[in-house]
């Protein structure tokens, strides 16, 4: 059993939508409107793209992961967030999932108003991100047990890095934060998130694998994997 999960929601594909819901919250939620085919030929028309709708039943949501059991989709009204100008990722190394809880807290507090990502994966999903993937660099010096991707998108860069420069001086000194590294570049960002997004294609080169898509409380999640590994 392998760790990768997103602290509040699992990331299951390369989008804004998933990997940021911190940022953005779910597909689910971003979605406006919505054409459909019921089982019967009748067309819904529901494309609505007004983010407030109070008009009748909310259709969609049942639709939404029916998985064509009540209908089938043909098209969608999804709400894109525009493309920050500023983006920042740093990488923590922590010591425990009791400090991932305590970072994760921090940072919430800390950086409400720039924060677009927090993810942790622990040291076995790290190995295999270090072992399976081509053109990667081992990020921290030294291994640590738990790690923390945490991404920041604003308007103003040096209000933004100071920002995030702050926190992670002030983690660090608490000792919450072990170890940690700033991208400073666009590839060194994408070197982060790389490690992160690249365990499950780890896993299919380790071997056989079974993948679930569950949610759990933020607090629980690390006892989930230690039962699996029993």
């Amino acid at each position: 059993v392998y760790v990768c999960m997103c602290v509040c929601a699992r990331a299951r594909v390369k989008s804004v939508l998933f990997v940021r819901y911190v940022r953005y919250g779910s597909l689910r939620g971003n979605i406006l409107g919505m054409e459909a085919v019921l089982p019967d030929g009748t067309i819904l028309d529901n494309l609505s793209t007004l983010r407030k709708d109070n008009t009748g039943y909310d259709v969609k949501q049942l639709l939404i992961g029916s998985e064509g059991t009540l209908g089938i989709i043909t098209k969608l009204a999804i709400l894109t967030p525009r493309l920050a100008t500023s983006t920042n990722v740093a990488l923590l190394g922590l010591k425990s999932f009791e400090d991932v809880l305590l970072v994760l807290g921090r940072v919430r507090s800390s950086l409400v108003d720039i924060l677009s990502a927090v993810e942790f994966l622990d040291r076995a999903s790290m190995k295999l991100s270090l072992t399976y993937l081509d053109s990667v660099q081992k990020p921290l010096p030294q291994e640590w047990p738990f790690y923390m991707l945490v991404e920041t998108s604003g308007s103003n860069a040096q209000h933004d890095r100071e920002k995030l420069d702050a926190f992670l001086f002030a983690a660090m000194e608490e000792g919450s934060v072990a170890d940690g590294v700033l991208a400073q570049d666009e590839k060194q960002k994408q070197n982060l998130w790389r490690l992160r997004e690249g365990v499950a294609e780890s896993l299919s080169k380790h071997g056989y694998t079974y993948k679930y898509d569950v949610s759990v409380p933020c607090k629980e999640m690390y006892t989930l994997v230690e039962s699996m590994r029993e």
